[in-house]
C-alpha cells in the first residue's frame, strides 16, 4: 500500500508510512509515493480525473525520522499546492527541491531560489517564506524571511549569530528593510 496525501482547498492531510488514512471528498491533488522497479517516486495526481502532474524520483536516503519525503505547500500563496521534495540533509540543514504549481499551464516547475534554501516552509498567515536553519559555522546561524513582490522572493529580513574575534563572544544581529534598503537593525556582542 502506498502512502497518500491529499490536498484540497489547503488542507494538508498527512498519513504515517505505508497507511492510507483518508482521502477528502473535497480534495483536488492526491500525493503518493508509489514504488517503480525498486525505486521510490513522489507523485502528484487529480483526484477527480487520476491525470498526473509530477513523478519525482525521491534520494535513496530519506528525510530522518518519521518526516514525509515529499509534502505538498503552498509557497506562492496562489491558493495551488507546490511539491517540496527531499532532497539531502546535512547536521543542521535539510533542503527540498521545490517545484512550484503553474495553474496556467497545469504543471510543477523547479524553483531553483526556494531550492536553495535550507529548511524552508510557507507562513501563511503573514505570506512569507521562511528558511529556518540557515549555518555558516558553530557561531554563524541565522534564519531567513522573504516576501513575493511580482512572483519573485525579496529578503525582507534576516536574524541570528556571527561570530566574533573576541574569545567566548558571539554577535547576535538583526537585519532588515529600513527605508526600502536592507541593513542592520540592530547588533549585541554578547560574552559568556
Amino acid at each position: 500500500m502506498h502512502k497518500i496525501i491529499v490536498v484540497g482547498l489547503g488542507i494538508l492531510l498527512m498519513s504515517a508510512p505505508c497507511n492510507l488514512f483518508a482521502v477528502a471528498t473535497d480534495s483536488l491533488y492526491k500525493l503518493d509515493f508509489p514504488k517503480i522497479d525498486q525505486a521510490s517516486y513522489a507523485r502528484v495526481t487529480l483526484t477527480e480525473s487520476g491525470g498526473k502532474l509530477i513523478e519525482v524520483k525521491l534520494p535513496e536516503d530519506g528525510p530522518a525520522g518519521d518526516e514525509p519525503p515529499a509534502h505538498l505547500e503552498d509557497f506562492n500563496f496562489d491558493g495551488y499546492p507546490d511539491l517540496a521534495v527531499f532532497r539531502n540533509a546535512g547536521n543542521v540543514q535539510i533542503f527540498y527541491d521545490v517545484y512550484l504549481f503553474d495553474p496556467s499551464r497545469q504543471k510543477f516547475i523547479l524553483n531553483k531560489k526556494l531550492s536553495s534554501m535550507p529548511c524552508v516552509e510557507a507562513q501563511l498567515a503573514t505570506k512569507t517564506v521562511f528558511s529556518s536553519c540557515n549555518h555558516g559555522s558553530a557561531c554563524e546561524n541565522w534564519t531567513e524571511t522573504y516576501s513575493w513582490s511580482e512572483n519573485k522572493l525579496t529578503l525582507i529580513a534576516r536574524e541570528g549569530t556571527k561570530c566574533s574575534s573576541k574569545e567566548g563572544c558571539y554577535y547576535e544581529y538583526s537585519e532588515g528593510l529600513k527605508n526600502n534598503k536592507f541593513g542592520t537593525i540592530q547588533s549585541k556582542l554578547i560574552c559568556e
